[in-house]
């Protein structure tokens, strides 16, 4: 008796969540007149496939928060799928379904484009996913370039900003230089025509930043980078490092690269470096 019991209140308790469900999912639909994802990447596959272009471009972060974004109307769509089976998976004929229909929803043909958004956007994601998955859990295949550091640039701009700032470290004759610049294209009109000041470094400073390249990882990094949202007004950067062996080179707007971390410790340490040595930093 306890386990019919058991199993009576089972059915009950599936049979109101299956229902509650139901419910959720038609209050949706005669609400907003149908339903769309919230990602537009789910929208068709013409627009998923053109996605997985500016996935490449992700950083490793950026794909982790861009699945947890599709995630969510994945979530969706499969409730509006199980909604569909409940209701009209055992009815065959395409009356008899709109019949069914009809009693809950306002416009039968706004469930139907629902239904089938569900699919394209089910369809879409996993397509997309799978190459997410693979940025998320990227395998190192890059190496580190052989040999001694010859030569590092780095350059941020904003053009609504007005900003250029230039760090360089360089061999020029033999000898090891570097240099700060920090232009305000706005407010200060002179420093279009800002010269360098150089200071002079010994081999120590291109052995540390390759050693924090090499630590850091610097070295796998993607030759583009975008963020996975639509951003105005950000910066564009780039990175160059030359070896003996080798090179990186990388550039991007808004985001990355992937192992940034090591990439600013670098700037601090230079530009530090550069203060120490007598720079001028102060106005800019």
């Amino acid at each position: 008796m306890k386990k019919f019991l058991s199993i009576l209140i089972c059915t009950i308790l599936f049979a109101l969540g299956a229902q509650a469900q139901i419910d959720e999912v038609v209050n949706e639909i005669n609400s907003n007149g149908g339903w769309k994802p919230r990602s537009q990447w789910l929208q068709n596959k013409d627009i998923a496939e053109k996605y997985i272009m500016r996935i490449m471009e992700f950083t490793s972060l950026d794909a982790k928060w861009a699945q947890e974004d599709l995630d969510k109307d994945h979530e969706q769509a499969l409730k509006i799928l199980e909604v569909r089976n409940q209701l009209i998976g055992q009815t065959k004929k395409v009356k008899k379904q709109d019949k069914i229909l009809s009693k809950h929803f306002n416009d039968v043909s706004q469930a139907r484009q629902a239904f089938s958004q569900a699919e394209t956007s089910e369809m879409c994601y996993q397509l997309l996913s799978g190459v997410l998955e693979g940025k998320i859990n990227r395998v190192v295949t890059s190496k580190m370039p052989s040999g001694a550091l010859t030569y590092f640039h780095h350059l941020v701009t904003n053009g609504f900003a007005g900003t250029h700032n230039e760090t360089i470290l360089e061999k020029k004759d033999g000898k090891g230089r570097l240099a700060v610049i920090l232009k305000n294209m706005r407010m200060r009109l002179e420093d279009k025509d800002m010269e360098a000041v150089w200071f002079e470094v010994n081999d120590s400073v291109f052995q540390q930043v390759r050693d924090m390249v090499e630590t850091g990882m610097l070295y796998d990094v993607n030759s583009r980078y975008s963020p996975s949202i639509d951003i105005m007004d950000a910066s564009n950067w780039s990175m160059d490092f030359k070896f003996e062996g080798g090179s990186i080179s990388s550039s991007g707007y808004a985001t990355g690269p992937d192992h940034s971390e090591c990439l600013s410790g670098i700037l601090r340490y230079l530009i530090t470096l550069y203060k120490e040595l007598g720079g001028d930093l102060e106005e800019k």
